[in-house]
């Protein structure tokens, strides 16, 4: 769940060291996830419930139904250990939601993205019956949890230059639980303040206050950082850490539904951003060891600003490539291998998408399924952290 350490770190020339630490111990928990105004997404989430004693299996179907989100179990007896939920929600939102029913209910959760859209929770008994995340720190709002999970300096000298002084850098691993009723791309983190002990500002110069991307669109966890200095005199705690989470949500979606073969001359679809083009299905060359076709698309788009965000279009197109699912007349999977992509100078990127049955009972594809995002709106959600230590 990408909760690890950074295990190190190779600098060439230099004598370098990484050191890293977990707050998954911290105990200053501020009260539960609340709005933001300047959180532009819509007001009101999509569950509503009303739990008294209720058993934890039946509960957690009927919001993972809810959320639109596979939920399985890690076994039978994980039923038979969780402990009955009493909630009452009306119009909230998932996370929020979730996690309150993992603390009731002694349980943790993994978050498995197999790709092409498929995203499955998977719940187990947590260790001496404290719900997953339950001690750490969290912001957020509209449905958006925001956990800052590890950090990690690097602190390198160089031997060309005798004069050298020690010189380091840290980031802050964040993790951003997203609302599946609105998926999030061009994920940032921008921190305006970040102060240790001492009062020593650990914000990068020029850097906009230490911003790092993170992110894959229609995926509900998403992991970015932000980038600090870290000079020789750094204190042991960081006692403020302020900023805000940006991104584009997807706030309106199409579901595309092709019959194969495609026609000679294509399909287009108008997305928020660009026209997307499903050009060509064709036959890898023989002597691949599994059934392998190339899928030609192209992207018709501009680059442009929105939200104050810097868009990376590329990003948002391979994000939305890998949500490709092609299947064969009974229902079996293809999978998304990779491919490469070129142009963009007129305004077209194409992309050649390897797509493979690693299944060798599967068929030939039959039908062709595509979530394409139709209308996006800016969110900007704040967030404060306080007295993380630092390594």
């Amino acid at each position: 769940m990408g909760l690890g350490y950074l295990r190190g770190c190779a600098i060439l020339a230099a004598v370098a060291g990484v050191a890293a630490v977990s707050w998954g111990q911290v105990q200053t928990v501020p009260p539960a996830v609340a709005p933001a105004a300047d959180a532009a997404v819509a007001t009101g989430g999509n569950i509503t419930v009303n739990f008294e004693g209720t058993g934890a299996d039946v509960a957690f179907d009927q919001v993972s139904k809810l959320a639109g989100i596979e939920l399985n179990a890690n076994g039978d007896q994980v039923w038979v250990d969780a402990n009955p939920i009493f909630l009452k929600v009306d119009k909230g939102y998932f996370w929020p939601t979730f996690m309150e029913m993992c603390a009731q209910a002694g349980l943790r959760f993994d978050v498995e993205n197999r790709g092409q859209g498929q995203t499955i929770l998977r719940l187990s008994t947590a260790n001496k019956g404290l719900g997953q995340y339950a001690s750490m720190q969290k912001a957020g709002a509209q449905g958006f949890v925001i956990m800052p999970t590890y950090a990690n300096r690097n602190y390198s000298v160089s031997y060309e230059n005798k004069q050298s002084i020690p010189n380091g850098n840290m980031s802050i691993q964040v993790m951003v639980l997203v609302d599946p009723s609105a998926p999030i791309s061009q994920l940032s983190l921008v921190a305006t303040e970040a102060v240790d002990e001492n009062g020593t500002s650990l914000i990068l110069p020029n850097r906009n206050g230490g911003s790092s991307y993170g992110g894959n669109m229609g995926s509900p966890m998403q992991n970015a950082g932000i980038n600090l200095a870290a000079p020789m005199n750094i204190g042991k705690k960081l006692v403020s850490l302020k900023g805000s989470m940006r991104g584009m949500a997807v706030i309106k979606t199409e579901n595309v539904q092709l019959t194969l073969p495609l026609p000679a001359e294509g399909k287009t679809y108008k997305t928020s951003d660009f026209e997307v083009v499903i050009r060509s299905l064709k036959p890898k060359a023989e002597g691949a060891s599994n059934k392998q076709y190339e899928l030609m698309v192209d992207f018709v788009t501009s680059q442009e600003r929105k939200g104050g965000l810097r868009r990376s279009m590329s990003n948002d197109q391979w994000s939305l490539i890998n949500a490709i699912v092609l299947k064969d007349a009974n229902g079996k999977r293809y999978q998304v291998n990779g491919g490469g992509g070129g142009g963009g100078s007129n305004g077209v990127t194409t992309y050649t998408v390897i797509i493979s049955g690693s299944d060798p009972q599967v068929g030939e594809p039959a039908t062709l399924q595509w979530k394409l995002p139709l209308e996006t709106k800016a969110v900007s959600i704040p967030f404060e952290f306080k007295d993380l230590v630092l390594p």
